[in-house]
């Protein structure tokens, strides 16, 4: 006991406890500085740059003090989570629900499709992710057009057809011609005599349109834009900017 505390802390107990309290501080500061050193050295020898890893936790700390300060009403959350007659990906029941308004015709959309669905892949079971149209016919004159032919493919076909005839838009993103699209939708499996009728149906492009004023009503200011438990992140964005503002929205529903 003599050895733990030393003679002037016995005499001295209150001095001797601040001391001993500094100490213990100073010790689980430095593992915890240890520990990152090592840990951003494993990163960097990975191929990650200092300057990059600098921006990912700026980020990080950003986006945990953007959703600490977010406000969510549960009206906004009925407008946002519309989940049926929607395509989905992902668990119904989880804790983060990611609702992304996307336009076929849109460079960023193009841009971060692949990377919403490999992360979604990841995060089937604790994520689900709604898809919402919003094709901007000011900047893209066919993105309507687009958007109802995957509506049709949807409605006509499940929602495998569906995430299928979407990986395929975006990578023939210059190459959506009617006759592609409707190529497109023979491929994904759904019958052609039914997409026929709904492409000719006015209450499809309604649904598109209907979807549109909902993106406005809700502050979409392009595309794509992504709200995360009701809190919206606007544009592209890379897996780890996906997976840290993932995280967030998760700390923030639990």
């Amino acid at each position: 006991m003599g050895m733990l505390f030393p003679a002037w802390a016995r005499r001295h107990p209150v001095i001797g406890g601040v001391v001993f309290l500094f100490l213990g501080i100073l010790i689980a500061w430095v593992i915890y500085f240890g520990w990152h050193v090592v840990s951003d050295i494993f990163i960097i020898k990975g191929g990650q740059s200092p300057t990059k890893l600098v921006e990912q936790r700026q980020f990080q700390a950003t986006m945990s003090k953007y959703f600490s300060q977010a406000t969510v009403t549960p009206e906004d959350l009925a407008r946002i989570n519309v989940s049926q007659g929607q395509p989905t990906l992902g668990d119904a029941s989880a804790k983060v629900h990611i609702v992304g308004f996307f336009d076929f015709q849109c460079p960023f959309s193009k841009e971060v499709a692949p990377t919403l669905r490999a992360f979604m892949k990841t995060h089937a079971s604790d994520a689900q992710f709604i898809f919402r149209d919003y094709p901007i016919r000011d900047v893209h004159p066919d993105a309507e057009r687009v958007a109802v032919a995957a509506r049709c493919v949807f409605l006509q076909g499940n929602q495998d057809a569906f995430w299928g005839y979407f990986d395929r838009l975006y990578a023939s993103q210059d190459a959506q011609t009617d006759t592609n699209l409707r190529l497109f939708a023979q491929q994904a499996g759904v019958d052609l005599s039914a997409y026929d009728t709904c492409i000719a149906n006015p209450n499809t492009l309604s649904d598109v349109q209907r979807s549109t004023s909902e993106a406005i009503a809700v502050g979409s200011e392009g595309t794509p834009t992504f709200f995360f438990n009701g809190v919206k992140v606007q544009g592209a964005m890379d897996a780890v900017s996906l997976e840290t503002i993932f995280q967030e929205a998760k700390k923030k529903a639990l």
